[in-house]
Parts: C-alpha cells; structure tokens; sequence
C-alpha cells in the first residue's frame, strides 16, 4: 500500500535526473524518508494466477498474458488478492484519486539469472518518477515487485543501475529477486553522516572495500557509458512484437 513517503512523490514534478556525479553537489539533506520507502518496498512480491485463456507455459507468453490482461496478479502484500494490471492502482494505494497506469515496459535479464524481466515504468497522477513494477519469472509463475524510482533509476542492459536515498548517499545497483521480496547489492557507493562538530563526511565504496572520491567518481562515469534498457510504450503490438 501507499506509504507516507511515497504519497510525498506523487506531489513532485516530473523531472528529468542529472549524470549522477552532480547529485553530490545538490541539497544533501535529500530523502532518508525516501531511503525508507526503498526498504519498504523490499517486502511486495505477487505470483500469476487466474489464466482467462489457456497458453503454453513459458516465461514470454506469461508475461504476455499478464500485461494483456489475462492474467491476474496474486500480491503477498495484499492478502494474496487477485489484481488485473487494470486494476494496478490497488497495489499502490486505496485513494480513488489517484490513478496509476503502467505507461512504458522494458524487457531484460536484470538478475542475471538466464531470464528475461519485464520491467513496468508506473505512472501515477501524469507524475513520470514513482517507480515500477518489476515482473520475474520463477518456478513457473511470474512474481511482482514494486520499486521507487529513486532505487531503481538510470536501468542498463546488464541489470545495473543507480540508487540514491539522498545526494550524499547514492550508488550503483544490481537487484535480487525471492518469492517474498527483493534486494539490493551494492556495487559502488557513496556513505555520508555528520560528525561531532556537525560536519557532513562522506566516505566512498566499491564492493564494500574503501575507495577515493576519484575512484568512486570513475565507477559513475563507467556505468554512465553503459547501454540503457529500451524502453516501449505499453501497446498490445509492442507486447506481441517485443515478447514473441
């Protein structure tokens, strides 16, 4: 359901992110409430269910049927209810006045497990930035997880990405799919408190070993020149063309 936080950034402006490398340089103060809408969101996880028609089982064709609308999603986090991707504002929120829709998807192996993922790009109230649902394909069902958009921006081909709970506090990605959830393993980042006089420190990692601000600089601009996802927009002929 729709936390406090995530209700704050429907109210945000569509906006268009900066090379990562200038976040350091904005309003440090940014988002520890969004950090927690991050954690949070590890929780959601959902499972196909409900087949209209019958199709042969395999990944692609499931995934077709779920953003066809023959499928219903079963959400954990919402006592195993049957959703349509109709009906996707459900797993969001219960606010009539809001409207969430599934505008763009991609489609890429973004755990590295051999399988592809749909990725959904969600758009909430014409607001482009509140996140996505990620569809996997696992044991022969299809799970969901929904992810804000501050964890999960900037998505390469590879499965890399950017995260930022705030300007100080930003890395590179790569995510983890389980039946109950997701998570988060960081490939290089950026750690900041304030020490005893009130002075900001911000320390710098790759793969959890201590680096320079240069090194941790020269990760960015290296993931920065790494292919993005392709994204579509979610159309019955991208479905059947993109998932053939």
């Amino acid at each position: 359901m729709i936390t406090e936080q995530q209700s704050a950034l429907i109210s945000i402006k569509s906006r268009e992110h900066s090379r990562f490398s200038n976040l350091q340089r904005n309003n440090r103060t940014i988002g520890y409430a969004i950090f927690t809408a991050i954690i949070l969101g590890m929780t959601t996880g959902c499972s196909v269910g409900g087949k209209i028609n019958e199709i042969p089982s395999n990944e692609h064709n499931d995934y077709k049927s779920v953003l066809l609308g023959q499928s219903d999603f079963i959400c954990t986090d919402l006592d195993n209810k049957r959703l349509n991707i109709s009906e996707i504002v459900k797993v969001i929120t219960t606010d009539d006045s809001i409207t969430v829709n599934a505008a763009k998807f991609a489609s890429a192996d973004i755990d590295s497990d051999g399988t592809e993922e749909v990725i959904l790009w969600l758009k909430i109230n014409d607001i482009n930035d509140y996140g996505f649902e990620i569809l996997h394909y696992q044991n022969a069902d299809i799970y969901g997880y929904t992810v804000p958009y501050r964890a999960l921006m900037d998505l390469k081909q590879d499965g890399t990405f950017i995260f930022s709970s705030g300007a100080s506090d930003s890395g590179i990605g790569k995510i983890a799919f389980s039946k109950t959830g997701y998570s988060i393993s960081k490939q290089a980042y950026s750690q900041s408190e304030y020490g005893s006089n009130n002075e900001l420190n911000i320390q710098y990692f790759i793969d959890d070993e201590p680096c320079s601000e240069d090194d941790f600089n020269n990760a960015l601009n290296a993931q920065d020149h790494k292919a993005d996802v392709e994204w579509y927009d979610l159309s019955e002929n991208n479905i059947n063309e993109i998932l053939n």
